[in-house]
């Protein structure tokens, strides 16, 4: 408890001194009310976002016992980590930019499509390469004994892929203003995660000595339909409000899902030939990286030069030009 303290205060401090404002006790009715329809909307689909997590934990500790449930916190602690990781960096920039071109609707679409195709770019090879990662870097941290945990690891990375997805058209809803609809969203999550749970539940105890969590992969498997089914329903919502088809949404999406495809092949062929924890690792991630950016390169992708110019010009050229 004390931690979590701890932490939201040097967060807020840190904050107060690099933006110059502090809390005043000033209150203003006409700022709330500003920002109520927005606020609303997030702050409804963020509570129910986090009840619907805990859910699956509740159910798995009652059904299934302490142990398949250690298996269950450990995987989902660690894939939560990268894929809320990877959402905050890739799409909570996005909201401010895109509210500005709430009004210019082919601004907005421009600007869209450019975030599909960047989101998909770093998405898909990150997810991927740490599927097919999963079991070396399990064993360099903690051995074997959380190897269990591996499959639901991976499947909870799966369906992490549709949550990056879904929160990005969730900033389309929220900068178009009409943040009401993702609780609509949240609510369609909500309910296909309850009705996964339901249609799972006979077979979440299934387990065998060498196999503890064969149900829950089960379980799992559904909760990925779930998630599934709430990125078709946002999909639909933001091409709805945008104008712009779903097909090209999906389009923007295809050249990388099919590229992480292929990476995530050859890393686990490389598994089957290399034993050894860090050569393992060196190798697929070497290989991974030849093969995204050698086929990018290719294709001559917009959004893999533009990111190469942006770190050659942040990292690189302006470290030059301080020293000289």
């Amino acid at each position: 408890v004390w931690q979590t303290i701890t932490l939201a205060s040097v967060k807020s401090l840190i904050l107060w001194i690099t933006s110059h404002w502090l809390p005043s006790l000033v209150f203003s009715l006409e700022s709330i009310k500003s920002i109520f329809n927005v606020g609303v909307g997030v702050m409804g689909s963020s509570l129910l976002n986090t009840l619907s997590q805990k859910l699956c934990s509740i159910v798995i500790g009652l059904s299934t016992g302490m142990r398949a449930l250690g298996y269950y916190t450990q995987a989902d602690k660690w894939s939560v980590m990268g894929t809320a990781s990877l959402s905050q960096v890739v799409t909570a920039s996005f909201l401010p930019v895109l509210s500005q071109f709430q009004d210019d609707r082919e601004r907005f679409n421009r600007a869209a499509a450019k975030m599909n195709r960047f989101t998909a770019y770093v998405t898909f090879p990150a997810m991927c390469m740490l599927i097919a990662m999963a079991t070396p870097i399990f064993h360099l941290l903690f051995g074997t004994k959380w190897d269990a945990s591996i499959a639901l690891f991976q499947i909870l990375l799966l369906r992490g892929i549709f949550t990056i997805l879904t929160s990005l058209y969730n900033n389309y809803i929220v900068a178009l203003g009409r943040s009401s609809k993702i609780i609509v969203a949240e609510l369609v999550k909500d309910i296909a995660s309850i009705i996964a749970i339901v249609a799972t539940l006979p077979y979440m105890g299934l387990s065998t000595p060498d196999d503890p969590t064969q149900g829950l992969r089960i379980m799992l498997w559904g909760q990925l339909a779930a998630s599934a089914i709430t990125w078709l329903v946002t999909l639909k919502m933001a091409s709805n409000l945008t104008g712009r088809g779903s097909g090209r949404f999906i389009v923007d999406l295809m050249p990388y899902m099919m590229q992480g495809t292929l990476i995530t092949v050859v890393m686990l062929t490389l598994s089957n030939v290399i034993t050894a924890n860090i050569p393992l690792l060196c190798a697929q991630f070497a290989a991974a990286a030849i093969i995204y950016l050698g086929i990018n390169a290719i294709l001559r992708s917009t959004i893999q030069q533009e990111m190469l110019q942006y770190i050659f010009y942040r990292f690189i050229k302006n470290k030059k030009d301080v020293k000289l």
